[in-house]
């Protein structure tokens, strides 16, 4: 339970303060003040953010042994089963480093926590409380990666006009990532550095738009990251 809160108020103050939307700025694809004054979070919107959080708690859940971190993270991967990108995503500067990306499988996450606890009782009667059919089609785009130093990916996402568009980004932390959100004309919208917490960058397109996002690792060693976004 305590688990479940701590990501809750996690969520809700990480997008408020992590969450950025930049000024408008002529024929840009982005909204300005009006817009984002309109925006909402749409279900989509919040199923990304929250499968972001779902990473950090697989982190933690393995680096403090505590299950129930694990159980959380398995119950957010249900309800909001990561779908692909629209486009896979276009990789610079060599070919991938070694690093584990499966880590979206909530019946995996589910057992591993099981045995985390020697087969506690308490914790293997609440890990089978998770429903692990429930989720919804078509849940967040998601990609879990990994960047050596000096490398990057670019994606292609498409964005629906006057929706709130949120892309959140978390890593291992072993290294320093660099995302940026780049309008249809290669100019920069925003940017913001993932130092392994979850990062958000918020926007409200002014119209239907295929924006371009780059994750690139400035730091001096290779980490997994995991990208979410509506």
């Amino acid at each position: 339970m305590k688990t479940r809160l701590f990501l809750a108020a996690g969520l809700l103050c990480a997008i408020a303060a992590a969450g950025v939307i930049a000024e408008d700025k002529k024929d840009s694809s982005f909204g300005g003040k009006d817009e984002q004054a309109k925006a909402k979070m749409t279900p989509d919107a919040k199923a990304a953010a929250e499968v972001t959080f779902a990473f950090t708690s697989i982190e933690y859940g393995r680096q403090n042994r505590a299950p129930e971190a694990l159980i959380t993270a398995a119950r957010i991967l249900a309800a909001h089963p990561p779908r692909a990108m629209d486009e896979k995503g276009t990789r610079d500067g060599g070919a991938a480093p070694a690093g584990n990306k499966n880590q979206a499988d909530p019946k995996a996450l589910l057992e591993e926590a099981k045995r985390m606890s020697g087969n506690d009782p308490n914790v293997v009667a609440l890990a089978n409380k998770v429903e692990l059919s429930r989720g919804a089609e078509g849940g967040p785009k998601t990609d879990i990666d990994v960047l050596g130093p000096g490398q990057s990916m670019t994606y292609r996402i498409r964005m629906k006009s006057g929706e709130l568009g949120i892309v959140g980004l978390r890593s291992d932390g072993d290294s320093t990532l660099f995302m940026q959100v780049i309008d249809v004309d290669g100019s920069e919208f925003d940017h913001v550095y993932c130092y392994g917490s979850p990062v958000f960058i918020e926007f409200v397109p002014k119209r239907t738009v295929t924006i371009t996002v780059k994750v690139s690792n400035v730091g001096d060693r290779s980490t997994v990251y995991q990208l979410a976004t509506n």
